[in-house]
């Protein structure tokens, strides 16, 4: 998408990040993994922490003003895995995310004729599972380093 690209090429990421996010909601909220994009993608900007954006006004933007937890997720997720932040509010959130997740497609689950098959319901907290024990072997993995 265009409009992810110019803003990722633009120093302004990093010398006004109000108007990124004022700028990028719409994206985010029409076309939400285009949108991320501007956030998580490394290679537009070749960036190091020292000069993107923030995570954690990424993270307090994302959780506040889009309130899409599945958008959270995929920020925490990259945080995580690809850019290896160790501080522990991420990890915590990250499980939370994944425990809200469970939650909810538990009591989904224990709801009779939600529209949802019980196989999909089932394959969807399998993989939430799985993802929940590679966060917490990673999490482990960082402490000890």
């Amino acid at each position: 998408m265009r409009v992810v690209n110019v803003y990722e090429k633009s120093q302004i990421v990093l010398s006004f990040p109000d108007l990124i996010f004022d700028y990028s909601e719409w994206i985010l909220r029409e076309h939400p993994d285009e949108g991320l994009e501007i956030f998580i993608d490394d290679s537009a900007l070749e960036l190091d922490e020292s000069t993107a954006l923030p995570r954690e006004l990424v993270l307090e933007y994302l959780e506040t003003k889009i309130g899409n937890p599945e958008l959270v997720m995929g920020y925490l997720d990259h945080c995580i895995f690809a850019w290896k932040e160790s501080r522990a509010r991420f990890h915590d959130a990250l499980i939370n995310k994944y425990r809200e997740k469970i939650r909810s497609l538990m009591a989904e689950y224990q709801l009779e004729g939600s529209g949802r098959s019980a196989m999909q319901r089932d394959n969807t907290i399998e993989i939430l599972e799985e993802e929940v024990v590679r966060m917490v072997n990673l999490s482990l993995n960082l402490s000890n380093q």
